[in-house]
């Protein structure tokens, strides 16, 4: 599925590998830049109980792994120490789950992309489930501001037996602080493969002009966040039964739709004051469990 609007021509994006040197902006003054890299892989033993197998960290990518009392899942929780993201920064993240191993990777809190003097914000996200394995994706949303640039990439590959929860919400400003983003690009792309076969595949691009192209009623209708949510493997539950329990309130719309083999959500919302809490309230009753403590803080 892929949802494109744009006021401009479109143009190639950005290769995920750029150069390592800091860049100038438009006065020729050289910018410091944010590089960050992150792995984890986490396995279970024939003993029971869960182990990290690899981690890896490096520049202002930081990996947590808190005591988890709320299941037997294993939690690792993504720290951009940076604070945020603007143009020319580069992320990436992978995250394994081993077999029969149950993983939760969450943020510690809503990532910020701010105004870009030079080119996008690069994020990759790659993640990983073998066989028997519970993957759940559980980022905090992403806030863009003004003039923000963002390409962002979400690539799963899954076992055939493996089964999967993700979610990645978006937020236009925030309403507390009157912000209004009137400019900028979002390029956001989903690829999901189950036994080596593309089972999913989603591209949605917002470049330039945003709030004229948002408050199209082909778009968003005027919101001003909007969140994608996923169920794929044994997890899914039966379509009716999550129309069912899809959030509706005032300033929110919520829609569901089975594919062969995944279960995609839609929700957009007036604002994320609105989107947070009913995205909680789903993700609950989906999970039947709370959700990570960082997103409670």
């Amino acid at each position: 599925m892929m949802l494109r609007v744009s006021d401009r021509e479109p143009q190639a994006p950005p290769a995920s590998r750029e150069t390592e040197h800091p860049q100038p902006h438009s006065g020729g003054v050289l910018l410091q830049r944010t590089r960050g890299d992150g792995r984890i892989a986490v396995d279970r033993p024939a003993s029971g109980g869960h182990r990290v197998a690899g981690l890896r960290q490096s520049g202002a990518a930081k990996i947590l792994c808190p005591r988890n009392h709320l299941d037997a899942a294993f939690e690792a929780v993504l720290l951009n120490t940076a604070g945020g993201l603007t143009g020319g920064d580069r992320m990436r993240w992978e995250a394994s789950a081993g077999r029969g191993a149950n993983l939760r990777v969450t943020t510690q809190t809503a990532e910020r992309v701010y105004r870009s003097n030079s080119g996008d914000a690069l994020v990759e996200t790659h993640l990983h489930a073998e066989a028997g394995a519970a993957l759940e994706w559980l980022p905090q949303e992403t806030i863009l501001f003004d003039g923000a640039r963002l390409s962002r990439t979400l690539s799963i590959e899954l076992a055939n037996n493996a089964s999967l929860l993700a979610v990645e919400a978006i937020v236009f400003g925030r309403r507390a602080h009157g912000e209004c983003v009137r400019s900028g690009a979002l390029r956001d792309q989903w690829r999901v493969r189950q036994g080596g076969r593309l089972i999913y595949a989603d591209n949605v691009r917002i470049d330039g002009d945003i709030a004229a192209l948002a408050d199209r009623p082909a778009t968003l209708g005027g919101a001003q966040a909007f969140a994608t949510l996923l169920l794929a493997g044994h997890g899914r539950m039966p379509i009716e039964t999550l129309r069912a329990i899809l959030p509706d309130d005032d300033g929110l719309e919520a829609g569901a739709s089975a594919l062969p083999h995944v279960t995609i959500v839609r929700v957009i919302a007036a604002h994320g004051d609105i989107l947070r809490p009913a995205l909680a309230g789903l993700l609950h009753a989906l999970r039947g469990a709370a959700l990570p403590r960082v997103w409670q803080a």
